[in-house]
């Protein structure tokens, strides 16, 4: 906690600061596959910026073990997801209306089960509440 306070005391003179007419919210996620050799977890790491201005970022350990870089990115994508759609709905109430979200992601196969929500023998092992994605896409 004094971390933290000595943290906000040193930057009260340091603020964000958007330029330009374009405020358009950009959003990229990724995951390691057990990064963390002592629990054999993956970290999830997403990334937001509004007119090119970082305002919301994430690097931590998933709660769960993943069994595949698939499932690990597929974790990080529901929990990006998520924030998207939180910044998205405060955007608006700044009468700041965002296109429809878009994630931006470098695995094919967690894209793919994102899109086509048919369980099948390769990933019923995934819990249900990382099929929150579904949803989401189901939404817009």
């Amino acid at each position: 906690m004094k971390w933290i306070i000595r943290y906000l005391r040193g930057t009260t003179n340091q603020q964000l600061c958007f330029g330009g007419l374009n405020i358009a919210l950009h959003r990229y996620v990724d995951a390691d596959m057990a990064g963390d050799r002592d629990n054999i977890r993956s970290t999830t790491g997403y990334v937001f910026t509004v007119a090119g201005t970082t305002v919301s970022w994430v690097s931590k350990l998933q709660s769960v073990v993943a069994l595949s870089t698939m499932e690990a990115k597929y974790v990080t994508a529901r929990e990006a997801s998520k924030e998207m759609i939180w910044l998205q709905r405060f955007l608006d109430e700044l009468d700041k209306k965002q296109e429809l979200g878009r994630l931006y992601s470098d695995n094919q196969s967690a894209i793919h089960l994102a899109k086509n929500s048919a369980f099948h023998s390769k990933t019923k092992h995934i819990q249900l509440k990382y099929h929150f994605i579904w949803l989401a896409l189901e939404d817009g």
